[in-house]
């Protein structure tokens, strides 16, 4: 990893500075806010100042790391995927938190509350905003990119979430119709 491409960049709407691994929930929030935005990416570096510093984290790593993990597990809602990674910069360590917000996750909540990162800054998602990337992001579900049982698991989600009935044979006779003229 670049850490000094990172660090002369500063933060940006992907990319957070922790000082040190107790502010381990403002990391997670922003990683939140991060996977929240159109880009849907985003890392947290612990052991880096928001001043650019780089003043490395100590402790036992391995249980800060299964701290973190167990963390996420319980706050973020639906669940994430993310990679940890401790490297060693300038004789300190720096630990890494990356994740990637996949197509067909439309938003991802930490502690019940979901937030966006606009710039370096982040705020929750209004009601409005949550509603807004229910139906904006499932739109963008590529169907040539997926089987035809994928998209009919995509399509259930969608009416289940949104409390609509719909015949399965209707629905089966729509997939038909579209894997026919693919």
């Amino acid at each position: 990893m670049d850490f000094e491409k990172i660090i002369q960049d500063g933060e940006t709407q992907s990319v957070e500075f922790k000082k040190s691994f107790n502010l381990m929930k403002e990391g997670c929030k922003s990683l939140c806010g991060m996977l929240n935005t159109e880009v849907g990416t985003g890392m947290v570096l612990f052991g880096i100042s928001p001043e650019n510093d780089v003043v490395g984290i100590r402790g036992n790593l391995d249980s800060t790391q299964r701290t973190l993990v167990q963390h996420i597990r319980q706050k973020f809602d639906p669940s994430i995927k993310v990679s940890i990674q401790i490297e060693e910069y300038k004789d300190k360590k720096i630990l890494t938190l990356f994740a990637k917000r996949p197509e067909d996750v439309r938003y991802y909540e930490y502690g019940g509350r979901a937030f966006i990162k606009e710039g370096s800054t982040k705020r929750c998602l209004s009601i409005q905003e949550k509603e807004s990337l229910n139906n904006s992001r499932f739109d963008k579900i590529n169907i040539l990119k997926i089987s035809e049982k994928e998209l009919e698991e995509k399509l259930f989600e969608i009416f289940k979430q949104k409390n609509s009935f719909i015949e399965i044979r209707f629905l089966k006779n729509i997939f038909a119709q579209i894997f026919s003229t693919l």
